[in-house]
């Protein structure tokens, strides 16, 4: 009898799948996503920013996956691991509202001649929308962050935070 440390020397390989039930019903997206192994470990990664719809108005909600490991070479033999995930509302967080620099002014102005020109204001940026939770929720169902400033006297730009 063979005696092996590795059960894919005496069984063949074993291959993994996410379902959201043991009847091998599909995750709505792929807001989960369990990786190829690493140093023969795997890893299951959760992206909540895939579907915003996997919460609410709830303060947190659980749900669970089920991690289907199937024999290739007997695929009769499957085996399903629960994990139960639990997934909180992001806070609105603006202070990842970005300000991208106006442009550069540069009048010439003679001595003895009153100039008056436009001072451009810092345009908002948002763009960390897409990466990050919790500046995120700020623009969901129409919210924003302020994204507009105001000139204060003596001291120089404020921003609406």
């Amino acid at each position: 009898m063979d005696a092996h440390s590795d059960p894919a020397l005496l069984c063949g390989t074993v291959s993994f799948a996410l379902y959201a039930d043991t009847s091998d019903t599909a995750l709505s997206s792929a807001w989960a996503v369990l990786s190829d192994p690493a140093s023969g470990v795997y890893t299951i990664t959760f992206d909540t920013t895939v579907d915003l719809d996997l919460i609410a108005d709830e303060a947190s909600v659980a749900h669970t996956i089920q991690v289907k490991a199937v024999l290739d070479s007997y695929s009769s033999v499957t085996k399903y691991s629960q994990v139960d995930i639990t997934i909180t509302e992001a806070g609105c967080d603006c202070s990842q509202l970005a300000w991208v620099d106006p442009s550069h002014l540069t009048p010439v102005v003679a001595v003895g001649t009153p100039y008056s020109g436009s001072v451009p204001i810092p345009t908002a940026d948002n763009a960390a929308i897409a990466t990050v939770n919790d500046f995120q929720k700020c623009y969901l169902s129409g919210n924003t962050c302020a994204e507009t400033g105001t000139f204060a006297d003596a001291t120089g730009i404020m921003y609406d935070d």
